[in-house]
């Protein structure tokens, strides 16, 4: 830090923009053709996990893919298509 700086005032980045209200944070934001992931676990500590039925889910309109341990990787929607593997 240079001596003309301490005790300076500096300008504030943003400031204008919080006070009238433009700056635009990232909630702000709409992204559309975006996929959106909802994670849910157990309501009871230490349960053992017997069996998932995910039909009541898969019902759900605009639904993708319900993830479970049992699905495999080739299964979920990607943004891209998976890298080449050389060999």
């Amino acid at each position: 830090m240079t001596p003309q700086a301490i005790g300076a005032s500096l300008p504030r980045v943003g400031g204008e923009g919080r006070v009238t209200g433009t700056l635009e944070y990232t909630a702000d934001v709409k992204l559309t053709d975006v996929l959106q992931a909802k994670l849910v676990s157990l309501d009871v500590a230490r349960a053992r996990l017997i069996s998932i039925d995910k039909t009541a889910a898969e019902a759900v309109p605009g639904v993708r893919l319900v993830l479970t341990a049992g699905v495999s990787m080739a299964e979920a929607p990607r943004a891209t298509p998976p890298p080449k593997i050389p060999g």
